[in-house]
């Protein structure tokens, strides 16, 4: 019996006011012209990459699924791991249950899916860094599925230059296409990443995010034409999603530098950190504080003092702080972390 297929693009960082700037562009005006759409919805929390790419194909807050920053946790790290593994959910995904139903699944540079044994298809996201000695070829190996690496990997690999866009957008389409016309997957999920990285350097609109836009087109719409190369298209059923938004900020606070200057953090004399009570682990719009020995009662004492005055002190930026229960029963939020700084509308956090 023929089956109807399924395709999910993700473009991240897309949201609903773009589609004033999409509608009349070849591809994506066919679907907002032909389908339905959501003008608005509620993310979860925090509202970044990784943690709303499992929500999105687990039906899981972070408590549940695990995932609950794009980095994991290393203090003074500037190239911290991410999570890129299938092995960092604690959850099924919607391609693990279609597995078990007898269908033949793809997915392409779609976040914390590496190395799953569950996909037939795999281009996994993960980023090897040529400059720290990474061999490009045996990381990607350790992340995508044989059907990847036995030949296509090899016909693209010239695209890669670690994670930067547009190449690595390029590589990913160019990976989906080759299956897509092979082999016609049931489900296919998709993820772009350049327009999130033209907003992140360029801000919420301008020549280069409408350029991203339209690069975001183009790369979809080859999609479609390898489906209709399969004879698909007439079977298709296509989602294109965002993950998140943007806002835009007018101020940058880095907690770090006041928990160094209470003690909490030891540098070295060149800056380089070699011990620390309380760190923050910035999420954008927010932060996580960790404490080394959530035991220590006055370190504790002495972290909540300063929390609570930077939310009294409202040039700082933090509109609020959270405990773990309270990030657990307002966000269904749980991780390696103790408090939550929530910023105001303009503040953004770092981790320097």
């Amino acid at each position: 019996m023929k089956r109807n297929k399924l395709l999910v693009v993700s473009i991240d960082s897309l949201f609903y006011k773009d589609t004033e700037y999409i509608k009349d562009m070849p591809n994506f005006g066919k679907i907002l012209k032909n389908g339905s759409y959501v003008k608005g919805m509620r993310a979860i929390y925090p509202t970044l990459t990784y943690p709303c790419h499992v929500a999105i194909m687990c039906s899981k807050y972070a408590a549940e699924s695990g995932v609950y920053h794009n980095e994991k946790f290393e203090p003074g790290n500037s190239t911290p791991e991410w999570f890129w593994w299938y092995s960092d959910l604690k959850c099924k995904t919607i391609l693990d249950y279609a597995k078990e139903c007898g269908y033949t699944t793809a997915a392409f540079n779609w976040p914390v899916l590496c190395n799953s044994k569950n996909i037939d298809h795999l281009q996994g996201e993960i980023w090897a860094r040529p400059e720290f000695g990474e061999n490009q070829e045996e990381i990607y190996r350790s992340a995508c599925s044989d059907s990847i690496m036995d030949g296509i990997y090899q016909r693209y690999q010239h695209e890669l230059r670690s994670n930067t866009t547009p190449y690595f957008d390029e590589f990913t389409v160019l990976c989906a296409t080759d299956v897509i016309r092979k082999y016609t997957p049931d489900i296919t999920l998709v993820h772009f990443s350049l327009l999130d990285h033209a907003r992140h350097a360029s801000g919420l609109y301008g020549y280069a995010v409408t350029t991203a836009m339209a690069e975001c087109d183009a790369r979809f719409g080859r999609l479609l034409y390898a489906y209709q190369d399969a004879g698909a298209l007439e079977d298709l059923n296509i989602i294109v999603l965002g993950d998140h938004g943007h806002l835009p900020v007018k101020q940058l606070f880095n907690p770090n530098v006041l928990f160094r200057e209470a003690g909490l953090i030891d540098v070295s004399e060149n800056g380089k950190i070699t011990d620390y009570r309380a760190y923050c682990h910035s999420s954008a719009l927010s932060c996580m504080v960790v404490l080394k020995d959530p035991d220590d009662k006055n370190t504790r004492e002495k972290v909540e003092a300063l929390l609570n005055g930077w939310v009294i002190d409202h040039s700082i930026g933090v509109e609020a702080c959270y405990n773990k229960q309270q990030a657990l029963e307002l966000y269904n939020l749980k991780g390696d972390f103790d408090y939550i700084l929530e910023g105001c509308n303009d503040t953004a956090f770092g981790n320097e």
